[in-house]
């Protein structure tokens, strides 16, 4: 239990952290960071309950070696949002050159509970699995996400 609270407070410090650099040396626009970025969309991570779980990885162009991860699942009260929507949420993160993947879920009205923790949880190996593949650095990865995404985030842990 020690072990897990440090982590996550090492894990809050490194996002405010992230914050305050993006917000000091000034932001480029999303169009300007994603030019730097290729994306490989609606990868399927899982099929569960009939339906394909996807997720999106942004890695940075012209890198093949191991980057920073940062797994983001998206808000929405578990009910709604997709991640698509959710993209703006981690751009400091690409701005710093981390791989990024951004997961989906089964919502509230196609899956009860704990479906969305099952699948994030999936997600998360599906990462460790396929580190090699797109250069996932396992030893550096951040579970995050914003409001219903951050309850995920802190239940699938790292």
């Amino acid at each position: 239990m020690k072990f897990t609270i440090i982590r996550i407070l090492l894990s809050v410090s490194a996002l405010i952290y992230s914050a305050f650099g993006f917000a000091q040396t000034g932001s480029r626009s999303f169009v300007d960071v994603m030019s730097t970025y290729s994306v490989i969309p609606d990868l399927t991570y899982q099929r569960a309950g009939g339906v394909d779980l996807k997720l999106d990885v942004y890695r940075p162009r012209d890198d093949d070696g191991t980057n920073k991860t940062l797994m983001h699942m998206h808000g929405g009260g578990w009910t709604n949002g997709s991640k698509e929507a959710s993209s703006l949420n981690f751009l400091p993160y690409l701005e710093m050159g981390w791989t990024i993947v951004n997961v989906a879920y089964r919502l509230a009205d196609v899956a009860h509970a704990p479906a969305a923790v099952e699948d994030t949880r999936c997600a998360l190996r599906w990462i460790y699995r396929n580190a090699d593949r797109y250069g996932f650095d396992k030893q550096n990865i951040v579970v995050t996400g914003n409001s219903a995404g951050g309850h995920l985030a802190l239940i699938t842990g790292c």
